[in-house]
């Protein structure tokens, strides 16, 4: 694999920051999405780790950790709602399950959601790290794609104490590799 030229990673930055500009429903989500997605689609009975069946799951019985193979960190509820909607859309009928995970509602259903298996997470930073810390519940060692959506915002010191632990993949139950790169 070569590394992208300098070129190259400023014409890149430079169509992220026109997407990144676009106004709400202007499918800035599926330019990211979709080409994850595609990647994703041929790999995903390999790469997924095994999840029960949503119409026969026996909570108690058949609950797995989640460990999902793309990672959506979003500042807000109201954004991981949206995309996640928009992600189960994407994912219908094909082997990739969505789920959310926000504050503001209780830990015991998203837990249970979580048990249930999922390959695209969406997140808000407060309750993925919530989740992180409990390894029986959330790991991100099969991890493929992270997607910080609203990155502008996110980046900022004021979400460091949040977004560090995720970017880190969790500490020592994850072995994920990241870079940001700034203008």
């Amino acid at each position: 694999m070569s590394l992208a030229s300098p070129k190259q990673v400023c014409v890149a930055l430079d169509v992220l920051t026109g997407i990144a500009n676009l106004h709400l429903g202007s499918g800035k989500t599926a330019a990211y999405l979709v080409p994850i997605l595609s990647k994703l689609m041929g790999k995903a009975k390999k790469l997924a780790a095994f999840r029960p069946n949503p119409l026969t799951f026996r909570e108690g019985i058949d609950e797995v950790t989640a460990e999902p193979l793309v990672l959506i960190v979003v500042p807000t509820r109201e954004l991981a709602v949206q995309i996640f909607n928009e992600a189960r859309k994407l994912c219908y009928r094909t082997m990739l399950r969505p789920g959310v995970v926000y504050g503001g509602v209780p830990v015991k259903e998203q837990t249970l959601l979580l048990q249930k298996g999922c390959d695209v997470l969406i997140g808000t930073p407060g309750r993925l790290v919530d989740f992180i810390q409990r390894p029986k519940v959330l790991t991100l060692r099969r991890l493929r794609y992270m997607v910080i959506d609203e990155a502008d915002e996110l980046l900022n010191d004021d979400w460091s104490e949040e977004l560090n632990p995720i970017l880190s993949g969790g500490g020592k139950y994850n072995n994920i590799h990241t870079q940001t790169i700034r203008n």
